[in-house]
């Protein structure tokens, strides 16, 4: 009795430490995924971020340009335009 005791208890053991494994198997490709989905959104964001700053240095320079533009034009005594 006792020699088949100790067989199931090995038995159970082996089961055990393998449903373990493939637990934490299945674990380790959950977190590899999560970490690919979340790094992709990532890169997303940054290249979001990137085009709105370059557009908005674009909107801003271009803006620029066109004050000094507007404030080099000569105006008459009276502060009119002159006329084209």
């Amino acid at each position: 009795m006792a020699n088949n005791s100790e067989n199931l208890t090995y038995g159970f053991g082996k089961q055990f430490l393998v449903f373990l494994i493939v637990l934490n198997l299945g674990i380790l490709y959950a977190l590899g995924w999560l970490y690919l989905k979340v790094d992709t959104k990532q890169k997303q964001l940054e290249l979001r971020q990137t085009t709105m700053i370059r557009d908005s240095m674009i909107w801003r320079d271009s803006l620029s340009k066109a004050m000094m533009k507007k404030d080099t034009i000569k105006k008459d005594s009276l502060g009119r335009l002159p006329k084209k």
